[in-house]
């Protein structure tokens, strides 16, 4: 696809630092690469340029973009493998090590200090004893929260006592401790990685004469996902005559947990004085229908430029967004995975198909209904059905039950009271039949559940429990139920195969679809109930909605873990205007007064919903990948 005007202004930026607003599906990388090839052909050198992305995927793709457009501009034959030999392309964190490596002393870090991954840091609170209910949250992620928003273990124990909080005081405390351990055993987490290589470079020491004598230009992607030290990084790096290019879209900043946000964007011409604007706005992405809804959805946050995103294309045939409620979360699912097993059934790819949800309690509904029916799928950002607590101690106790070796059934029960519980079932009725021993398993993992879950929580741990059990009922064989457990817990999860992608909505951010079912659309789950700030959460919505390329199919359940739920207002708040024409759009629900009308009273904030043009059949080159618009209603 050739390079658009926009993007060319943006790529060719002098004199100083420059922000691209890139929406969804404008052609970010190729701007960014083509920066990259215009700094190159202006003299510019190779080793000079810093390029930062937030994962390695990302890095890899602009690496493999340069390096092929880098080969078709040489003149002559030119060795794949050297072409972008001393160039800086990776993550925050690995650009960090490589500094750190280099000239650890200017941190004041010792030639044989270790990097440690979130792994090595449980280890080493566990070690000195510190262990958590993983069914309240996990201290490591806590206290790398507060490490990336600069906050100190006193701070964190502020924060701790302002809340009453056990949970959040208990990770306090261990933050301090594991700060004392970490600096005696010169340990460096993933956060410390960013604020050392801040100190080598504000340090006027070896370090950062080298870098800033090297280093001229700067291109950050994804610069909406920034952080206070990883802004307090690049200030560093730039010292007085660096510039830096960024490609952001405040829009799909999701992560003010982790502490980004839209902030730094909104005042990028502030932190990096008399920084330039430029505006991607052509998607070539989504269909014209999916880019007005989304574009309407997102324009009700205040914290964002004033921008409007236009299709670069015209609308196609098969194209379609459909709403669509259930009277519970089981009908859902079964819906779905029916779905997929017309594409299956059909020789369809599913590797064009995605499902996405806001929490992983809404993915084991999916999960079940799709082993049920045969549907292949790929797991990202979410835990497997089978590793769940309440699963796992459903079949650790039956395996135990019949001494069953392939499982572990002497550490398997864990440390909490409901396993405990459950080792004392087993052993108490052990070589027991199935029929003495499946219902009242179920009712010990009931009653013993974790009493500080909160409402979603709770319920999806007994849903899960009665799903595991009727499964047991179901085969009525005690060892073809462990076969199965045993088969799921250690099959290999390949993206490679014909598989459709399952994944939360922050893992599926930068990652497009030709259809995408997003589920679990309701009040409490998306906004979801644990997060204060309604435009992060509109803005999750804004990214699943714009991962699909041509049919977007957002469902709901009116009853989900045995509670009432509501359609979630973001459903009402991107239907367009009675004129809205480009392809087609409808909402069905068990509770409306007909499949055409929305349960909400007609305004401008919740016009009319347009009805369905019926086309039969939609195929595309390469065989079928979509599904027929009448087949969803």
């Amino acid at each position: 696809m050739p390079i658009t005007q926009a993007q060319k202004q943006a790529a060719a930026h002098k004199n100083g630092h420059a922000l691209v607003l890139a929406g969804p599906g404008t052609g970010k990388t190729t701007t960014l690469v083509e920066r990259c090839r215009l700094l190159l052909r202006h003299g510019v050198p190779l080793d000079a340029i810093f390029m930062t992305t937030f994962t390695q995927k990302s890095a890899s793709e602009a690496r493999d973009r340069l390096r092929k457009t880098l080969v078709a501009q040489a003149s002559g034959a030119v060795d794949h493998d050297e072409v972008l030999k001393g160039a800086h392309i990776g993550t925050f964190h690995s650009l960090c090590a490589r500094i750190l490596k280099r000239y650890p002393t200017d941190a004041g870090l010792p030639y044989d200090f270790e990097i440690i991954s979130d792994d090595d840091q449980r280890q080493m609170l566990y070690a000195m004893g510190i262990e958590w209910d993983e069914e309240e949250g996990n201290y490591v992620d806590l206290i790398s929260r507060w490490k990336d928003s600069g906050s100190t273990p006193d701070d964190a124990m502020r924060e701790a006592q302002q809340l009453g909080d056990k949970f959040t005081t208990g990770a306090a405390k261990a933050y301090e401790k594991y700060e004392n351990a970490r600096l005696a055993e010169a340990k460096v987490d993933f956060s410390d990685m960013i604020t050392l290589a801040t100190k080598v470079l504000t340090s006027g020491g070896e370090g950062a004469k080298w870098f800033h004598g090297k280093f001229t230009h700067f291109i950050v992607d994804e610069f909406q996902d920034t952080n206070k030290t990883q802004i307090e990084f690049l200030q560093a790096a730039l010292g007085k005559y660096g510039q830096l290019w960024a490609v952001a879209d405040e829009n799909q900043s999701l992560y003010e947990w982790r502490g980004s946000s839209p902030y730094y964007c909104l005042n990028f011409s502030k932190i990096f004085k008399g920084a330039k604007i430029y505006h991607l706005s052509e998607s070539f992405r989504c269909s014209p229908l999916i880019i007005g809804m989304a574009s309407k959805l997102i324009s009700r946050n205040a914290s964002r430029y004033d921008k409007t995103m236009r299709p670069a294309r015209k609308a196609t045939p098969g194209e379609f967004v459909l709403y669509k409620g259930f009277v519970d979360a089981e009908a859902e699912a079964a819906w779905v995975a029916q779905r997929l097993k017309k594409l299956v059934d059909g020789g369809a790819d599913l590797r064009k198909t995605a499902i996405l949800f806001r929490t992983a309690g809404i993915s084991t509904f999916i999960q079940r209904h799709l082993e049920k029916v045969g549907v292949p799928f790929t797991l990202v950002g979410a835990g497997s059905f089978w590793t769940l607590p309440e699963v796992s101690l459903f079949v650790t106790s039956v395996a135990a039950v019949v001494g069953d070796e392939r499982f572990d059934t002497k550490t398997g029960f864990g440390k909490t009271k409901a396993g405990f519980k459950c080792r004392s079932f087993a052993e108490e009725l052990k070589g027991e039949p199935l029929g003495v021993i499946a219902n009242p398993l179920a009712r010990v993992l009931w009653e013993y559940r974790p009493r500080n879950l909160d409402p979603e929580r709770s319920g999806a741990w007994m849903t899960s429990v009665e799903a595991v059990l009727n499964m047991l009922l179901e085969k009525n064989d005690i060892k073809a139920f462990l076969d199965h457990a045993y088969q799921k817990l250690h099959e290999g999860q390949e993206a490679k195969g014909n598989r459709v992608f399952l994944s939360t909505l922050h893992s599926a951010k930068g990652l497009e679809w030709d259809v995408v079912f997003l589920v679990g659309a309701e009040d409490d789950m998306l906004p979801h109930f644990r997060n204060n700030n309604l435009e992060e959460e509109r803005r999750i919505f804004y990214v699943g909605m714009t991962r699909a390329r041509h049919q977007l199919l957002v469902s709901y359940a009116r009853r989900r873990h045995d509670k009432a739920k509501k359609p979630s207002r973001f459903l009402r708040e991107s239907v367009l205007p009675n004129g809205a024409k480009s392809g087609q759009f409808k909402w069905t629900d068990p509770e409306m007064e007909s499949a055409e009308k929305p349960a909400v009273k007609q305004s401008a904030k919740a016009p009319k919903v347009c009805s369905s043009t019926g086309r039969k059949v939609y195929r595309r080159g390469g065989g079928k990948s979509l599904i027929p618009p009448e087949e969803q209603y």
